[in-house]
């Protein structure tokens, strides 16, 4: 048998496009709230049991001016194929997102980069994101002057 030349794929992985979504974050919260993207290690897979793919991440809003408080976002995660990618959204999330029809399960899978990234714009955009955001800015700040 002759094998053909195998190609990397080239697809966008979803952690990188996660990471590009986080770019300048920090920077349009004046530097009081950046978004974290974790990939659990196998101790974390075994006791979330969230997702059941073999690359995961959680999302969450930290801040270094609030001692031990993250906001997870959504979990992802995805296999060896890459696609389809799994999103487990924050409930509060959820349900402001399935109450725009944009979706009717916590946890869905998209089949490719397109809807993967508008599902991340989707929950970018939600009410409970920006009141998130901006509430863990208002506390942050107080506790900034206090440092």
């Amino acid at each position: 048998m002759e094998w053909k030349k195998f190609n990397e794929t080239s697809q966008e992985l979803p952690d990188d496009i996660l990471e590009t979504f986080a770019k300048g974050f920090s920077e349009a919260t004046d530097g009081l709230v950046q978004l974290n993207i974790k990939k659990l290690d196998s101790n974390d897979k075994l006791k979330n049991k969230i997702l059941t793919n073999r690359f995961q991440f959680n999302v969450f809003l930290v801040s270094d001016f609030l001692d031990n408080f993250a906001y997870r976002l959504f979990i992802f995660g995805y296999d060896i194929g890459i696609y389809p990618v799994t999103v487990r959204m924050n409930v509060d999330i959820f349900t402001e997102l399935e109450e725009q029809d944009v979706v009717n399960e916590q946890d869905h899978k998209y089949n490719n980069e397109e809807s993967f990234k508008t599902i991340i714009e989707s929950i970018f955009c939600t009410k409970t994101f920006e009141n998130t955001v901006t509430g863990i800015m208002k506390i942050a700040n107080k506790n900034r002057l206090t440092f």
